[in-house]
């Protein structure tokens, strides 16, 4: 085991406010971070690429701002990894393809928007193939022999291990919020085009989110990229300001089983059934399917949400996937190539039902905003499952399974991962859904439930 459950993680906002005090500088929070990196690499394995040498030269360009007492922003001097399917100018991009021949390109909007804020690109962190189900290389920085989860691996992995405060995740089905449950950081799949996403817009649902190890990082830097990128193009971006919004406790809260809770580890259930009976006695309603007619009405979709995110996921990857069948087939996994026979079957007859059935889903969580404050579940079935397990079933993905994660992702709504749990020494997260465009408000619940429950 590299990493104690109980360790103090790496944070920004409060060596940020040291370097507004000339009590510390970017250049040697950066240097802790390289060490972090140097000392854990070989067995955490959650680096793509890096740029040590442009980055240092970043931070004594911060450290000079710092020193005329003029930073461009609160995430001045913050080092940063990006997921490997995200575009920068200065390093390649892989895409998670083993062998593949990265691409250098331009700056994706987000990464202009970092760097318009000084933070630091420090490299990217890797991703599954494609952003699906064949995993990196990249291990659990709890216990090298379990799954990071995915596609951003390496996410929520660096963050995990203390290499850098935050990080840039994507996800189209559970790819930010699994990984961190994971790991034991926090993060924000925002609302829906809440981040202009620049080169990844092929994907209707997918969206770019945040993983960090406190709430301040978390909401700061969503808020210091999104003033800048803005939204996808079309949506009107991250709604919220700073400073970090205070705690506020939740009143209802609906509880999301469904396949997910079937498929969920009887140790993972027991501490998800004490939880709820804590936030109960603090107060809060609990709303469990059956009891309201219009959470059942929402939670009835629910069972057919994996499918649906499947096929919406398949019919709009073909041309990404015909391109590369065209340039590398030998280098494409199983799983990508599965998806792409997939795709091939589909009829745009299939792809117009399932967005009918994705709005109704919508619609129906909408109409949850005066029955509920949020949605709650776990964040994954169990813990990081061992990468190489002789039990896991046939088709059942090595990075674990995002049935809980689909939902927020078909919905486009804000979704929390908060590292709420622990089981066998290995963090479990808890997930916590909002109402589109009520992140700030999901940031303020997601603060009340970590102070209360969480020592």
């Amino acid at each position: 085991m590299i990493h104690d459950i109980a360790a103090a993680p790496l944070t920004f906002s409060e060596a940020q406010r040291r370097f507004l005090g000339k009590e510390d500088t970017p250049i040697a929070y950066l240097d802790h971070c390289i060490a972090a990196i140097e000392s854990q690499e070989a067995v955490v394995r959650a680096w793509a690429s890096t740029r040590f040498d442009g980055a240092r030269k970043d931070a004594q360009e911060s450290a000079q701002r710092y020193r005329a007492g003029a930073p461009l922003s609160l995430i001045d001097g913050m080092p940063i990894g990006i997921k490997d399917l995200i575009s920068t100018r200065d390093l390649p991009t892989g895409l998670g393809i083993a062998g593949h021949s990265p691409m250098t390109g331009d700056d994706s909007a987000t990464i202009q928007a970092l760097r318009a804020a000084g933070a630091i690109i420090l490299g990217k962190v890797t991703t599954t193939e494609l952003g699906g189900g064949t995993p990196s290389v990249t291990t659990n920085p709890f216990d090298p022999a379990r799954t990071p989860g995915g596609s951003s691996s390496g996410s929520a992995a660096a963050v995990a291990a203390g290499m850098i405060p935050v990080a840039l995740g994507t996800q189209v089905g559970g790819s930010i919020l699994r990984p961190a449950a994971f790991c034991g950081n926090m993060a924000l799949k925002p609302t829906m085009g809440a981040f202009h996403r620049g080169e990844r817009l092929g994907l209707s649902h997918a969206c770019i989110g945040v993983h960090a190890n406190s709430f301040e990082d978390l909401w700061t830097a969503s808020v210091e990229i999104a003033t800048r990128s803005g939204g996808d193009p079309g949506y009107p971006g991250l709604f919220g300001a700073l400073p970090l919004p205070a705690s506020k406790p939740l009143r209802r809260v609906g509880v999301l089983e469904g396949p997910g809770w079937d498929a969920t580890d009887p140790g993972a259930q027991a501490l998800f059934n004490a939880l709820l009976a804590r936030i109960e006695t603090a107060g809060v309603v609990i709303i469990r399917p059956g009891a309201e007619s219009r959470f059942d009405a929402f939670h009835d979709m629910v069972a057919d949400a994996y499918r649906m995110v499947g096929l919406i996921v398949a019919w709009e990857n073909r041309p990404l996937l015909a391109n590369l069948m065209a340039r590398i087939p030998d280098k494409l996994s199983g799983p990508t190539l599965a998806q792409y026979e997939y795709g091939s079957k589909l009829s745009v007859v299939d792809y117009r039902d399932a967005l009918e059935k994705r709005n109704l889903f919508r619609q129906k969580h909408a109409e949850l905003a005066d029955v509920c404050d949020a949605v709650i579940s776990l964040a994954a079935p169990g813990i990081a499952p061992l990468i190489d397990d002789p039990d896991r079933a046939p088709g059942q993905m090595a990075t674990g399974n995002p049935i809980y994660n689909i939902v927020p992702s078909l919905l486009g709504a804000p979704a929390l991962s908060l590292p709420m749990l622990s089981m066998q020494g290995m963090p479990l997260g808890v997930q916590v859904i909002g109402q589109w465009h009520a992140d700030q408000s999901l940031i303020a619940q997601g603060r009340w439930l970590m102070d209360t429950f969480v020592p």
